[in-house]
């Protein structure tokens, strides 16, 4: 999917977050993989790292699906630290059953 505008990002840039809207994105990762871990998610671009589109990607995990497929998190890639603090919440998220710390 293909999105040219983000609600959330504005709302929270609003209200002087902007920082924070950056976090929430990367977190999609994290809830995505503990929501629906039948579906692989990814994205490359995000509008609130500055990209102009977010192109969400699902699709059914197959058998052959490498466990963490590193070009889903593209994004991740694109602020500093931010692929590590994905991994960290995704290692708290499996010891905390599902929930994750910011």
């Amino acid at each position: 999917y293909r999105f040219t505008k983000c609600v959330y990002g504005e709302i929270i840039a609003a209200y002087g977050l902007k920082t924070f809207s950056v976090y929430s994105c990367l977190a999609d990762h994290v809830i995505f993989d503990n929501v629906m871990p039948e579906i692989v998610f990814g994205r490359k671009h995000t509008i609130t790292l500055g990209d102009g589109f977010c192109d969400h990607m699902f699709r059914i995990r197959l058998p052959e699906d490498e466990e963490k497929d590193e070009t889903n998190y593209a994004d991740c890639y694109k602020i500093s630290g931010g692929r590590e603090l994905v991994k960290n919440w995704e290692k708290n998220s499996k010891k905390n059953k599902g929930h994750f710390e910011l």
